[in-house]
């Protein structure tokens, strides 16, 4: 059985014992996206699969995140079968990355490759998405790209929807694209 623990950014340091790598084989034919809309992902195979792993691109691993944001107001949650934590879920609400009141974006969400596609991931966006709304968050924002074509299907069969695309987004990984899905709480 799955506990779900709201935590706080103490907590980061073994939130980042859970990988967030994954294999890239397959990419979202963007060409076939459509923003605002549930429509089912398209996807190309790539020539040459690879493991991408955000945990090692410098500065972005979660135990440099408070010396480069303020942690303090960032919603955690974490997964535990036993007492062994084996997925995470941060919410953070900062209006440079998100000005619209009464909404938030997730963060960052992970869940250790030998739990995943076991429902770890949807209990914790359910707790994070009840306790936002309790809390008087209408919308969650979520960004994603187009090499993870598992977190885009995994948003979209939770009813987020895609709200836009930026093709080349990300200077250091070139040919990278950034796609936002929305979903109203």
């Amino acid at each position: 059985m799955i506990r779900i623990i709201e935590r706080t950014a103490d907590c980061l340091e073994s939130y980042a014992a859970v990988s967030i790598a994954f294999e890239v084989a397959e990419i979202i034919d963007l060409d076939s996206a459509q923003s605002g809309t549930q429509a089912v992902l398209k996807t190309r195979n790539i020539s040459a699969p690879y493991i991408k792993n955000y945990d090692l691109i410098a500065g972005n691993h979660p135990s440099d995140w408070p010396t480069r944001y303020h942690v303090s107001g960032w919603t955690i949650f974490t997964a535990h079968d036993d007492a062994r934590q084996i997925g995470g879920v941060i919410v953070v609400g900062d209006a440079a990355l998100i000005p619209e009141s009464k909404a938030m974006l997730v963060w960052d969400l992970r869940v250790e490759p030998e739990a995943r596609h076991r429902g770890v991931g949807r209990s914790l966006l359910a707790a994070a998405e009840g306790t936002l709304h309790s809390r008087g968050v209408r919308t969650l924002y979520v960004e994603t790209q187009d090499v993870n074509v598992g977190a885009c299907r995994f948003y979209e069969r939770q009813g987020f929807l895609l709200s836009s695309i930026v093709r080349n987004a990300y200077p250091q990984f070139p040919g990278e694209s950034r796609l936002m899905w929305k979903k109203l709480l």
